[in-house]
């Protein structure tokens, strides 16, 4: 079993769900179903595909920097050209630390209402 990330990398889960399921009987195999497969590429990338965050992060930046992380073509949100490689989009998701007593304490609206600092 497998944890799938649609909200970060999106865009990239038909190219994984091949790359696994050509590896299929390898060491170190990933197992996809074909019930797997479907939801991944049915339900999953129609609705990230685009939306994701590792797409909003290479959209998102200065057009020379852009063109050093992937390359000429303005399209492409996936295939980096690794002259300069950023970990943000990388599933650093899991380092990110939620402040669960801020949350219980103040509560969202608590948090959204205060004014941002410096």
């Amino acid at each position: 079993m497998g944890i799938v990330y649609p909200e970060l990398d999106g865009n990239v889960m038909p190219a994984g769900v091949d790359m696994f399921r050509k590896n299929k009987g390898m060491p170190g195999e990933v197992a996809v179903t074909d019930e797997d497969a479907r939801i991944i590429n049915e339900v999953l990338t129609s609705h990230w595909a685009g939306k994701d965050y590792a797409t909003a992060f290479a959209r998102g930046l200065p057009a020379e920097t852009r063109f050093m992380m992937f390359g000429p073509d303005p399209e492409n949100t996936v295939l980096w050209t690794v002259v300069v490689f950023a970990t943000s989009p990388m599933r650093h998701s899991q380092n990110w630390t939620p402040d669960f007593n801020k949350i219980l304490t103040r509560g969202v609206k608590g948090i959204r209402g205060r004014p941002k600092r410096s």
